[in-house]
């Protein structure tokens, strides 16, 4: 049965600061949804616990509220993210997913370390080295990776489950989206891969739900020398939130000259195409 109520979703990640690019990302989200009389869930994605860190948490509800950006889904706060909604709460799902690919023939166990791919000069898709050696999955010998070879894809096998025994992203975004009935995802166009990596995960564990979300990828928010902006140039939210949402107008296509544009509310005040 298709869904009918619009679900969207926020998903940071608490390994840096949030930057503008990360902030426009999650006010079309949220404009989608309110639009549509629909609601916003709020993942916040600490599946890697190493780069997780109490004050980039801490930073995203500050950054949100400081925007005027409300959620219906998802923790009220840094407490009740640490008590009921850490990602950590929901590795027995995550790893109910990995049984399912590996039960149905999608996964094998990979013994390559960086250094060794490295060594090899292999430094974008995986090419399937560990494909046919049949090892073991061993908790801190071997990783799991998603066999694309089984669909009809030469390499690129991405990891599922790390040496450290937790479940990589794709893993977790997946179930996630699936169990909180998201609908609707916008995201960059950087993430077109993983999108399709996700769709086809989903595809090889039958999960039929998986197709009926739609996937939409924008441009992606440049620096002044033309790169994407990453987590590594700092906050970019602290006091410049009315300056930021006009920012994001213009983005949009909208100008801010003809239609005064201070917060969301002015935001939906208008008739955004693009919406």
């Amino acid at each position: 049965m298709k869904k009918t109520e619009v679900i969207t979703r926020l998903a940071p990640t608490p390994s840096g600061f949030l930057h503008k690019g990360n902030l426009f990302n999650f006010m079309l989200n949220w404009l989608y949804a309110r639009k549509c009389g629909g609601k916003v869930f709020l993942r916040i994605d600490d599946l890697d616990s190493e780069r997780a860190k109490p004050e980039f948490v801490e930073a995203i509800f500050r950054d949100l509220e400081a925007i005027g950006m409300d959620w219906d889904l998802g923790p009220s706060g840094p407490d009740d993210f640490y008590k009921k909604w850490s990602q950590k709460y929901r590795t027995d799902r995550y790893v109910e997913l990995i049984k399912t690919l590996s039960d149905k023939g999608f996964t094998y166990a990979c013994e390559c370390s960086r250094k060794l791919l490295h060594e090899q000069g292999v430094s974008a898709e995986y090419p399937g080295i560990c494909r046919t050696k049949n090892l073991d999955f061993e908790q801190n010998i071997t990783s799991l990776r998603f066999n694309r070879e089984a669909l009809g894809f030469a390499s690129g096998d991405p990891i599922i489950l790390r040496k450290d025994n937790i479940p990589a992203y794709h893993i977790g975004s997946i179930c996630d989206d699936i169990d909180f009935g998201v609908t609707h995802v916008f995201r960059g166009k950087d993430l077109i891969e993983s999108t399709q990596l996700q769709k086809e995960m989903a595809s090889a564990a039958a999960i039929s739900d998986y197709d009926d979300i739609q996937f939409q990828h924008h441009d992606l928010l440049l620096d002044s020398k033309g790169q994407k902006i990453s987590k590594s140039a700092g906050n970019a939210a602290g006091s410049q939130e009315g300056l930021l949402i006009k920012e994001f107008a213009v983005w949009m296509g909208l100008s801010p000259q003809s239609n005064p544009i201070h917060n969301l509310a002015d935001l939906m005040a208008l008739p955004l195409s693009i919406i």
